[in-house]
This record gives C-alpha cells, structure tokens and sequence, in this order.
C-alpha cells in the first residue's frame, strides 16, 4: 500500500470515535476521556479542539509535501547505531518556509541534508525514546513556521520595536513577522513546575505583562516544545510595538494539529 502524506492526521470524526471506543474497551475508561485521548494520539489537543478543525465548514490547509526527519542512537563505539524517522506533512515545500532552512529554528541542528531527508542532531544519544521526542518537538517547531509564517527574531526587529524583553520561566523562545519586523515572545512553561521553578506563567508571566503593557493568548494549538508532558503554550506581544497576536492564533487553530504522539516510525 502507498503512503498518503495526509494519513498521519485523521480528517472525519466517525474514525476518531471508532478510535475512541476501543480505547474505552482496552483501558477501561469512560468513553468521553478516551475521545481526548484519542484526539491527543492523533495530534490534536483535545476533542473538542479536533472537532472545531474536522467537523466545520472551515477549510484546513491542505498538506501537499513533506519531509521526512530522521535521527540515530545508541553506542556508536559498539557499532550498535540505530535510526527513527518521522514524515512530516507540509502545505509549502520546506525551500519555502520563511526561516530560509530549517536548521535556523531554535533547538534544531542538521547534520545532513539529502533531498527532503534532514538527519537531526541529537540532544540525548542513549535512547530510543530520546530520539523520537527530538524528532516530534522539531516537528512541531517547523509546524509552527509552516502555519504562522512567523521566523525567529533577530536584533534588527528590537531596533524597529524597542519594547521590554520578556524573560521567560522556560523554553522562551522570541519571533518576529519577516515582513514587518514586528517581535513577538512565546513561553513554554509547565503547567504544574517542579518546586526548583519560578511558578506558572499566571502566577509570573501575567503580571510581567500586565506592567510592560503586553497581551497574551493560548491558543488551541498544543504549542512546540513539549505539550505531550503539559507544557503551557503563551504567545506575548507589547500591545502597540509588537505583531497582533489574533491574527497568528487564527493561522494557529486553522492550521492541523501539532505532532504530539509518535506515530510516524518505517524502516529506512
């Protein structure tokens, strides 16, 4: 059987309730929490949030590329090297994305590039599990540009919009729209940090805000860095200096579901 581009994301709502109903029987669980998870293991954030995108009259992007991200583990002194790989649909050819090469995005570095095959840099050698959680995380960062357009922010757009600047709790990372220049700030922050952490970001990010003359948004969509183990997902932008952020959340939420379960694996 050939492989569809557009299968790794589910498009009707009868499929993911078939899905949902299996997981109830198997795990024993009332029938509306298996539909989340089941929404979740197929990339969405929530029920809810895969029937705002596949039960509307709204149209989702079509997805008609991909690229395929691949990265090795193991014990390379014992010749026991392994490699995973991801397919990862996109609506524009990857030499079109706005970031002029993926390998400008943060956390992503390429060691190879080979047609639409990019091998990634690992952060953690040793596992499997290590390997397939940096392949969806750059997955979803490269989602991100796909969808918003937004590239990573450079000094020259603080020079343009000299506004405060946010110093995030965790996994901050700050953008700008390529056309304008506008920045605009996303933090990550776990929703319930350990106790060496600062606090959420209602308890420090807001009030950071609220003094600086910033708004903020959570979009619907998981976020980049680690929603899978309930990373929040804020974006911040100065409310007169910095890109509006209800344009990039409606680009955010029209857009497919971010990459939260590993379900992409083939032999290469």
């Amino acid at each position: 059987m050939g492989y569809d581009i557009n299968s790794q994301f589910p498009k009707t709502v009868s499929g993911l309730k078939r899905k949902a109903r299996r997981i109830s029987r198997r795990e024993n669980i009332p029938y509306h929490d298996a539909l989340d998870w089941a929404a979740r293991q197929s990339g969405a954030l929530s029920y809810q949030y895969f029937l705002r995108l596949y039960s509307s009259d709204q149209s989702v992007i079509p997805l008609r590329h991909e690229i395929i991200l691949e990265q090795d583990w193991g014990e390379s002194q014992l010749g026991t090297t392994q490699r995973v790989a991801l397919r990862l649909p996109l609506s524009r050819s990857v030499d079109d994305l706005p970031c002029r090469g993926i390998g400008r995005l943060p956390r992503i570095r390429i060691r190879r590039r080979k047609g639409n095959r990019f091998l990634i840099e690992a952060s953690n050698f040793s596992q499997e599990e290590f390997a397939r959680s940096d392949l969806t995380r750059v997955a979803r960062t490269i989602q991100f540009v796909d969808a918003t357009g937004l590239v990573p922010a450079n000094s020259r757009s603080w020079r343009r919009a000299p506004t405060p600047r946010y110093r995030g709790m965790d996994h901050q990372s700050a953008w700008m729209n390529p056309e304008t220049g506008k920045p605009i700030h996303i933090d990550e922050p776990y929703i319930n940090p350990p106790g060496w952490f600062a606090g959420t970001f209602d308890e420090c990010g807001q009030p950071w805000c609220q003094t600086n003359d910033y708004e903020w948004r959570r979009p619907k969509w998981a976020g980049m860095y680690f929603p899978e183990d309930w990373c929040d997902f804020i974006l911040m932008s100065h409310k007169t200096l910095g890109e509006p952020l209800d344009s990039v959340v409606r680009k955010l939420e029209a857009y497919h579901p971010a990459v939260l379960e590993w379900t992409a694996d083939f032999i290469t």
